[in-house]
C-alpha cells in the first residue's frame, strides 16, 4: 500500500505516514507514541520546521508537560494544510493495546474529519473498531478460501512431509474454521 501510493502521488506535494501494530510490542504503541511517529513522519516530508510546530514545541517545552492526543491531532491537522494530502496507514488495528485503543481511535476520526486519508487495516472480532470502521467507507477484505488452502499446504506439506494423508485432513479442517482468515508466517512460531 505504501508503495502504491508512492508511486502514484510520489511528484506531488503528498505526505504518507505508516504505522504497524505489533501485538509483541503493544508496550510502545500508546496512542501518544503513535501520534508523535505521525508528525515525525509528517514533519521529515514537509522537511522544514513550520511556525506551527516551533509553536507547538515551545509551547510545551516552557510548560514541561506532555501534549496529549489533541494537541497531537491539532498540530497534524495544521500540517495537512502544506500539503496536497496526507496518508495515514494503519496495519493490524487490533493488536493496539486495549486501553489505548478508544483514545487512539477518538483521535484518528478527528483526523480523518479533517480530511486526512485513513486507511486501516484490523479483525473485525473487536466491539470498538467494528464501530470505528463502521463509521467510515470501508471495505471488508478476506482470504478466499483457496488461498488459505494453497497457503497452508505448502506450510503443511513442508512441515508434516512424513505424515501423508493427515496432512490433507490438517488444511482441510484450518481451512474450514479460518473463515477468510489468513496469518501469515511468523518466524519461529511453530
Amino acid at each position: 500500500m505504501v508503495d502504491e501510493l508512492t508511486e502514484k502521488f510520489g511528484d506531488e506535494d503528498v505526505a504518507i505516514a505508516y504505522i504497524y501494530f505489533d501485538y509483541h510490542d503493544q508496550e510502545h504503541q500508546s496512542a501518544i507514541n503513535v501520534f508523535a511517529s505521525l508528525l515525525r513522519q509528517y514533519a521529515e516530508v514537509v522537511g522544514e520546521i513550520t511556525p506551527a510546530l516551533l509553536n507547538f514545541f515551545r509551547t510545551f517545552c516552557s510548560r514541561k508537560r506532555q501534549p496529549d492526543l489533541d494537541d497531537y491531532a491539532d498540530i497534524i491537522i495544521a500540517y495537512s494544510s502544506r500539503l496536497s494530502s496526507l496518508f495515514l496507514i494503519l496495519d493490524a488495528l487490533d493488536a493496539c493495546k486495549e486501553d489505548q485503543r478508544r483514545p487512539l481511535l477518538e483521535a484518528l476520526t478527528k483526523l480523518f474529519d479533517a480530511g486526512i486519508k485513513v486507511f486501516a487495516t484490523g479483525r473485525e472480532n473487536i466491539d470498538e473498531l467494528n464501530a470505528f470502521f463502521l463509521s467510515m467507507p470501508a471495505i471488508r477484505i478476506v482470504a478466499d478460501l483457496s488461498d488459505i488452502e494453497n497457503y497452508l499446504t505448502t506450510r503443511v506439506n513442508t512441515k508434516l512431509a512424513r505424515y501423508g494423508p493427515l496432512r490433507e485432513k490438517v488444511v482441510q479442517t484450518l481451512s474450514n474454521q479460518a473463515d477468510g482468515l489468513y496469518i501469515p508466517q511468523i518466524p519461529g512460531k511453530y
